[in-house]
C-alpha cells in the first residue's frame, strides 16, 4: 500500500472512532442502568452526544462521508439514543416494571428502528429551508428520559409522577418517531442548546 493510499484510508478512521465510542458508551449506559446507577448513566449520556457531533463534523471536513459511515452512525445512534435511554426508563419507574409497562417503555426500540430504516432508504433531499427528516429524531426521546432522571435527582418530580410521565410520554414520542411529519434537525437551530 502506497503512502497516498494509506493516507486516504486513514482519513476514514477519526469519524469511525468517535462513532465506535458512542456505540460502546451506549452499551456501558445499559450496564449502568441495570446496576441502578441511572444518574451516572444520564451524565455520561450527555457526554456521548459530543461523539455524535464530532463524527459528522470530521467526516465532512476530511471528505470521508460514506454509506458505511451513515449506516454505522445509525447503529451507534440506535444503541446510544434509543436502547440506553430505554434501559434507563425501565429502572427509573417506581417499583418493578410489569408486562404492560415493559411493553410501553420498549416502544421506542421498534419505532426508532423503523425510522432509521425509512431514513436510510430515502433521498437526502430535504424540504427547502427546513433541514429535516421524517419522524421525530430519536435524540429527542433520549433527552426526555435524561431530563426526567435529572428532575428526579433534583427533587422537582416525585417517582410516581416520573413513572406516569414515562408511561404516557414514551409511547407518544415513539409514535412521533414513525410519523411522516418532517421535524427540523436540532442542529439547525443553535438556540436549542440553551434549554438543553
Amino acid at each position: 500500500m502506497s503512502g497516498a493510499e494509506l493516507a486516504a484510508s486513514l482519513r476514514f478512521a477519526p469519524p469511525h472512532f468517535f462513532t465506535a465510542i458512542r456505540a460502546t458508551l451506549g452499551m456501558y449506559l445499559i450496564f449502568l442502568a441495570a446496576q441502578r446507577q441511572i444518574e451516572t448513566a444520564a451524565i455520561i449520556w450527555l457526554f456521548g452526544l459530543g461523539t455524535d457531533v464530532l463524527d459528522g463534523v470530521l467526516a465532512r471536513r476530511l471528505g470521508s462521508c460514506s454509506q458505511f459511515g451513515n449506516l454505522f452512525d445509525f447503529f451507534a445512534d440506535f444503541i446510544h439514543h434509543v436502547l440506553a435511554p430505554a434501559a434507563m426508563s425501565l429502572f427509573l419507574i417506581e417499583g418493578h416494571a410489569g408486562p404492560l409497562q415493559l411493553l410501553l417503555l420498549s416502544l421506542p426500540s421498534p419505532c426508532a428502528a423503523m425510522r432509521y430504516a425509512r431514513k436510510a432508504g430515502l433521498s437526502d433531499t430535504e424540504y427547502p429551508g427546513i433541514p429535516a427528516s421524517p419522524g421525530l429524531a430519536t435524540i429527542v426521546y433520549g433527552f426526555y428520559v435524561v431530563a426526567l432522571v435529572f428532575l428526579r435527582r433534583e427533587g422537582v418530580l416525585e417517582n410516581r409522577t416520573i413513572t406516569w410521565m414515562l408511561l404516557a410520554g414514551v409511547p407518544f414520542l415513539s409514535v412521533l418517531m414513525v410519523a411522516r411529519t418532517r421535524y427540523p434537525k436540532l442542529g439547525a437551530y443553535p438556540w436549542i442548546l440553551i434549554p438543553i
